[in-house]
């Protein structure tokens, strides 16, 4: 269907009708060709048969009234362990609804199923059409070499080792004084918190942190958080893409290239302010690590392959996840810690009995096994994204017993494993306990995989679980948290079919003594 569209937005109008018609019978009749074809060399796994051309795209379809659950029941009435959804025009794809299907095609085949689609929303919201940075691009040497380099810059930075805390610490008391300027009345947690998480970010990537009310930063939060919103509202209409571009058909597209570019453009900005006063003996942060390493011209070095929109892309890919997914997340915590009192105590008391009044380092971890598994239990519950982005086989692979062609692109669905009974018991009650053995002390089990798993695991999970760790034990320390009376009590669960987001909600911080 895309390569039908692709043609038609390219096609000089002058063309005769007729002609139109002929090439269009010519491609559906050769796509129902590779289809049989495919049928005879795939064993693909079972999965619903579809309509005619546009298979089941409505079913995981962004604006659909499909919920992660139903999808979940739905693909386990053909398999176990994984289905197969057709799309438009004969496209598949395969949905890993299990941990055994995960593991099997993301862990052991890794080297195999770590690409990117080549087409893809996130696409078309860019200048110059390229999947760019790590989290879109597709693997290969040169993507391995950089990554390589990123993490071992991060860390030097803060996002590896505990240097991190300094930064995670100076913005959790912000967060605290910001919520002390409430002064008691019901607030709204996610600006000020997507402030603080931001700014760790921020420090350690440009050097640079913003202030609550500072206009260039409200500019940014908006569009980050716009950025997501717009992306997957493109999601649906994929394969129309190149033609609604050519036309300037859809508001969604029109807005995101808008948001993007903003976006883009805050990031050179700051690398070109880090070019005008780069002081080569004294690098203050990522940004100029990557810049040093970039001027050595190294023919052997990782950063061989970068070049600026690579670079650029590779910075802005962190910022959405500290606007949006990362304080989405803590709002479920902070929502679950103000519905259950008698959790809050608890917490409260194992904090009081280890840590007492000082602030928390990322030593405490370990320390503080029931405070670790509240956190781990809204992970569990609360998932960044439920249907992660899509993996693209590298090669023809063979996953559970099924072969499953090159480019084909696999789902892996955590909402399947993290609400699996077979694996947890109860999932639909929200119980920290289950992550504590006998003795009391935390167990994290393999299948836990909030942030995925394999060589495409977030790059930015250490970072926000040191976040929550401090974050949300330097706010209890110094709040009691309730819903403000009078206001409904949302469900604990997201109102997203992808991207985790629970219901809007506002807390009542009440200061401790």
């Amino acid at each position: 269907m895309a390569f039908i569209v692709n043609m038609l937005a390219n096609l000089d109008l002058s063309v005769g009708l007729g002609t139109v018609v002929t090439l269009v019978a010519f491609v559906l009749t050769a796509l129902v060709y590779r289809r049989v074809a495919y049928n005879r060399k795939y064993n693909w796994p079972p999965g619903p048969w579809g309509w005619p051309l546009i298979g089941c795209s409505r079913l995981i379809s962004i604006s659909s009234k499909q919920t992660p659950a139903n999808i979940t029941r739905m693909g386990k009435r053909y398999h176990p362990d994984l289905f197969t959804v057709p799309l438009f025009a004969g496209k598949r794809i395969v949905i890993l609804n299990s941990f055994k299907a995960i593991k099997d095609a993301l862990i052991r085949q890794s080297a195999y199923t770590s690409g990117r689609p080549e087409n893809w929303a996130f696409k078309y919201v860019k200048e110059k059409h390229t999947n760019l940075g790590m989290f879109f691009e597709r693997y290969s040497a040169s993507w391995k070499r950089e990554k390589r380099f990123m993490v071992r810059t991060s860390r030097h930075f803060g996002y590896g080792i505990t240097k991190s805390q300094d930064f995670v610490l100076r913005e959790a008391n912000h967060l605290v004084e910001l919520i002390k300027k409430r002064k008691g009345q019901p607030f709204e947690l996610h600006p000020p918190l997507a402030l603080c998480m931001l700014n760790v970010t921020l420090s350690i990537v440009f050097n640079t942190a913003y202030e609550e009310g500072d206009e260039d930063f409200g500019k940014m939060l908006f569009n980050l958080m716009t950025w997501f919103a717009e992306i997957f509202a493109l999601y649906d209409l994929e394969p129309f893409l190149p033609f609604l571009e050519r036309f300037g058909l859809h508001s969604s597209l029109k807005r995101g290239k808008l948001v993007t570019n903003a976006i883009a453009t805050f990031v050179r900005d700051q690398i070109d302010q880090h070019r005008a006063t780069l002081d080569s003996n004294h690098p203050r942060d990522m940004v100029d690590e990557f810049l040093i390493e970039i001027a050595k011209n190294d023919p052997n070095g990782d950063l061989r392959d970068l070049d600026d929109e690579k670079f650029v892309w590779m910075f802005i890919n962190l910022l959405p996840d500290q606007a949006d997914t990362a304080p989405s997340i803590f709002k479920f915590l902070m929502l679950a810690t103000s519905v259950f009192q008698e959790m809050q105590q608890r917490v409260f008391e194992e904090i009081q009995h280890v840590i007492g009044d000082r602030e928390p380092t990322l030593d405490d971890r370990g320390k503080l096994p029931y405070t670790e598994a509240v956190i781990l239990e809204v992970l569990r519950m609360d998932t960044p994204f439920w249907l992660l982005v899509p993996h693209d086989t590298q090669e023809d692979v063979d996953i559970l017993g099924f072969k499953i062609p090159k480019d084909t692109s696999l789902i892996p669905n955590i909402y399947a494993v993290h609400n699996d009974p077979e694996l947890w018991g109860d999932p639909e009650n929200f119980r920290p306990e289950r992550f504590l053995g006998e003795d009391g002390q935390l167990v994290k089990p393999e299948y836990l995989i909030p942030f995925s798993t394999g060589q495409r695991q977030c790059f930015g999970s250490q970072m926000a679980q040191k976040e929550f760790f401090i974050f949300y034990i330097s706010l209890i320390q110094k709040f009691k948290f309730k819903l403000p009376d009078g206001d409904p009590v949302p469900e604990l669960k997201s109102v997203s079919l992808v991207h985790v987001s629970p219901a809007g909600y506002r807390l009542h911080a009440e200061l401790r003594e």
